[in-house]
């Protein structure tokens, strides 16, 4: 499939050309773009929180493709927070965190299920979608970075969370999203807009003699 190759580093059949292009403008609408300025827009959400942990978003950084943001964790206890759900002590799996954000027009983004690289091989890939990137924990903190494609429309926006294994249930938490959508018009083109070459690297020349040459 071109998505494993992709996410390989070039493992698998060469893509096609119409393969690539369609790659390249689903990563133009789906990820951060590289040469854009964008506004810093304050959410500061609380999306859940018990006796021992708490979960929440700070500030959003808005492109014209979509909204950055960083889901925040921090712990009471010396518990160790895993957003991922494969710390080597829990290997179902089960602990993952999930979440989701619905728009005011009933359209949904969701880290569960299928990422948004599925579209390539779909016709849907048009919707919003809901990216994990970086992130890290430690034993009383852990971070995550999002990335919220497109630009919620002004109106309601919903954030929907659960955490099992840090005692959180589905939990909603309504806000608006108006400053977003507002925000896009500040956004500052940098420079134009340029393609990366993900072309497969030729192999490497081997040495004519030795044990690398082959038998």
């Amino acid at each position: 499939m071109l998505v494993t190759m992709w996410s390989m580093g070039g493992i698998g059949e060469e893509p096609t050309d119409a393969e690539r292009e369609r790659m390249e403008q689903l990563l133009r609408r789906r990820t951060r773009p590289d040469n854009e300025m964008p506004v810093t827009v304050a959410l500061d959400l609380t999306l859940a929180r018990n006796d021992d942990v708490a979960l929440g978003i700070g500030a959003a950084m808005v492109y014209r493709n979509g909204v950055a943001f960083q889901l925040l964790a921090v712990s009471r206890t010396s518990t160790y927070l895993d957003f991922f759900g494969h710390h080597p002590r829990r290997r179902d799996g089960s602990h993952g965190l999930l979440l989701g954000v619905e728009y005011s027009d009933g359209r949904r983004a969701t880290t569960a299920g299928r990422t948004w690289l599925d579209a390539v091989d779909r016709d849907d890939d048009d919707g919003p979608a809901l990216t994990m990137g970086g992130g890290g924990s430690s034993d009383r903190r852990a971070e995550a970075e999002f990335f919220l494609s497109p630009v919620p429309p002004p109106g309601p926006l919903t954030f929907v969370v659960l955490w099992p294994a840090a005692g959180l249930p589905e939990t909603t938490v309504a806000t608006t999203a108006d400053p977003l959508a507002a925000a896009v018009a500040g956004v500052v083109e940098l420079w134009p807009w340029q393609p990366v070459d993900r072309s497969c690297p030729p192999p490497p020349d081997l040495p004519a003699s030795g044990w690398f040459a082959g038998p």
